[in-house]
């Protein structure tokens, strides 16, 4: 008979990671992470998460004012930490719905810009904006924005803070009076109905490094 040897207890088990053809053939793979809010009684805190879930509130929205050259009317930072170290290497994708309303025939220009940092290290990775275009018509309106930086081997230590930072440009000239508010939409849920046939959820792609 042959005599059984105790064996250490434990409870750890391999990990098995499962990627995609390209993906693997790339060397990296894509979290979507959604832009989202949490309001309690004294602030409002904007996070980035990679599951989709409620937003409170579900767009931030700022009146314009006029002024002769371009203002920033709306500023939000979307944060994420990163618990385990990441390396973030390939095409960053921006895709964000934004909204304005008009009160009257005359336009007025608008452009964004999106910033991406570690916010940790005070380090400015990606900075791209957005082509301008015109409000347009009397009405409630909604665009998408879609942009993209291509970023190489930015590590990201356990602890750092990634920050989407969003903002909305806006021009009117002093007599026109034309355009009444900025929305910056931040809808996980895509709880609000379309506008225009585009949906309310605010999605950053990033890429990171596949080590195999």
């Amino acid at each position: 008979m042959v005599k059984l040897q105790p064996q250490p207890f434990t409870t750890e088990r391999d990990v098995i990671a499962t990627f995609s053809f390209n993906e693997i053939l790339e060397g990296s793979g894509t979290t979507v992470f959604y832009g989202t809010a949490q309001t309690d009684d004294t602030s409002t805190l904007y996070s980035l998460t990679a599951t989709t879930r409620n937003s409170d509130p579900i767009l931030t929205k700022a009146d314009a004012i006029n002024h002769a050259d371009p203002q920033k009317t709306v500023d939000v930072d979307f944060d994420i930490e990163f618990n385990i170290a990441r390396t973030l290497n390939g095409r960053v994708v921006f895709d964000l719905p934004i909204g304005w309303a008009n009160n009257t025939l005359n336009n007025a220009d608008l452009y964004v810009i999106c910033v991406l940092t570690n916010e940790t290290t005070s380090t400015t990775l990606s900075t791209t904006q957005s082509e301008t275009w015109a409000s347009g018509t009397v009405d409630t309106h909604r665009k998408r924005i879609v942009m993209a930086d291509d970023l190489t081997n930015i590590n990201f230590s356990r602890g750092d803070v990634l920050r989407l930072n969003v903002q909305v440009w806006t021009y009117l000239a002093p007599a026109a009076g034309n355009l009444t508010n900025v929305t910056i939409n931040h809808d996980p849920l895509t709880t609000t109905a379309a506008v225009e046939d585009v949906t309310t959820d605010l999605k950053l792609h990033v890429p990171f490094r596949i080590d195999i």
